[in-house]
């Protein structure tokens, strides 16, 4: 599945999933997203940043949005979280928590979402495990676990985690 979630501050604003996907397709459906929010708010559409899972076929995602003008922002969520890493030894770990622990803080609203996608995120994001390395850093369980659990891919939460990543977007964006 390809998810994507939209949010402006600490509010999420829009969730939509579906599967089958090319990669222009995506593109597309990406860039008319990012119009319809930045008319709504006022906002340059091609300032927008659009973080993308950058593994597998993010990639070419990532690289033939950027290749069109707007703001396209590859995230590995696999490789080690430099900027965190005392906290974290990958991305996925520092996505995930960082988004719980904003959500802990009341600093995430999901209110405006329709009830089966608050559903579908509840489901997802209550599905991984963690545990502590042996610097007592925070860890993710890896994907596959996931997976293995829900019996599906948790795309709906690593939209959303994606979608409140502390990627640089200029003082411009929704």
């Amino acid at each position: 599945f390809t998810a994507i979630h939209v949010r402006k501050g600490g509010v999420s604003l829009h969730h939509e999933a579906w599967n089958g996907w090319t990669v222009p397709q995506i593109v597309e459906r990406l860039k008319s997203v990012a119009h319809q929010w930045g008319k709504t708010y006022g906002v340059d559409e091609r300032r927008i940043p659009i973080a993308v899972d950058d593994a597998g076929v993010g990639g070419g995602v990532t690289d033939y949005g950027d290749d069109s003008g707007y703001h396209f922002v590859g995230v590995n969520s696999s490789c080690r979280a430099e900027q965190y890493e005392e906290d974290y030894p990958n991305m996925r770990s520092a996505l995930w928590f960082g988004l719980a622990d904003e959500a802990a803080r009341g600093n995430v609203y999901l209110g405006r979402l329709p009830g089966n996608v608050l559903s579908d995120l509840r489901r997802e994001c209550m599905a991984p495990t963690y545990r502590l390395d042996l610097r007592g850093r925070r860890v993710v369980e890896s994907k596959d676990e996931t997976k293995e659990r829900l019996q599906r891919s948790p795309d709906n939460a690593d939209a959303m985690n994606l979608a409140y990543a502390n990627v640089f977007a200029g003082p411009d964006t929704v």
